[in-house]
Order: structure tokens, then C-alpha cells, then sequence
């Protein structure tokens, strides 16, 4: 019975561990602040991942958002839980790319962030957060032209 509990154990973490390398459109500065790695007459969004009381605790704060190309869309998770950004549903003819499933965060303060590249044509983009979807935490990124 143990063996099977710590092998079952180390293939999450290797799940955890492989789907995790997204880049995230952010690096470091020499003197490790973080930085978005676009232009500065873009636009960065925030979105809080939050557990809140009552029905559909779990939630995106805001659970909408609007955008551009070239904006980035940051979200942090704002509780001691885990969360992610999945999306669930695109426009015809967009390409996500390595955004499709971010990665798993699960400590509160951490934060991924999306850069609306060119493969993100105008249109409503569903999101939902995996661990939660059953509990509808769900969101909507409307790209602009």
C-alpha cells in the first residue's frame, strides 16, 4: 500500500512539474524585479483568483476582461489554494499556444501571465480554473481588434 501511495505521489508531481514550464511573457531585470517583456504602450490586466464566501466561493476577479494585442492578462493566486488558467473555449482560428493550460499555482501571491500575442484573433475567450471547474469558476478574455 505504500508503494503505491508514493508512486502515486511522485507521478503528480511529475504531472505538476512537466505542465508547469509555460512561458509567461515575464522575465527578471539584472536586479530580479520582474518585468513584461512587451512594449510599454501596452496595457497589463490583473486578475485575482479568490475564494469567496458563499456559492461559487472559488471565482476570477474580475471575471471579465477586455483587451487588446500586446496586453498582458496577470493573475495571482489570492488564496491557500490551488489554481490555474485553462482555456476552455476559443474564437475560430486562434491559436493559444503554450497558454492553452497554465500552470498550477499553489501558493497564495504566486502569478502567471498571458501575453495577447497574434494568435489570439479578436473574439470572447472562456477560461475556467481546472481544479475548480466543477465549482464554475470561469472567466471570459474578450480580445479586441
Amino acid at each position: 500500500m505504500r508503494r503505491s501511495s508514493g508512486l502515486v505521489l511522485m507521478a503528480g508531481l511529475f504531472w505538476l512539474t512537466a505542465f508547469s514550464r509555460y512561458d509567461s511573457g515575464v522575465r527578471t531585470n539584472r536586479n530580479g524585479r520582474l518585468v513584461d517583456t512587451i512594449a510599454a504602450d501596452h496595457d497589463t490586466v490583473f486578475v485575482s483568483m479568490v475564494k469567496g464566501p458563499g456559492v461559487g466561493e472559488y471565482h476570477f476577479k474580475p471575471d471579465s476582461v477586455l483587451v487588446k494585442r500586446g496586453d498582458v492578462v496577470r493573475f495571482t493566486n489570492e488564496s491557500n489554494t490551488i489554481h490555474n488558467v485553462q482555456f476552455f473555449q476559443v474564437p475560430e482560428g486562434a491559436d493559444v499556444g503554450g497558454y492553452k493550460r497554465g500552470p498550477f499555482l499553489t501558493a497564495k501571491g504566486e502569478t502567471y501571465a498571458i501575453v495577447i500575442g497574434k494568435g489570439f484573433v479578436p473574439g470572447t475567450y472562456i477560461i475556467v480554473c481546472a481544479p475548480h471547474v466543477s465549482m464554475y469558476m470561469s472567466g471570459r478574455i474578450i480580445v479586441q481588434e
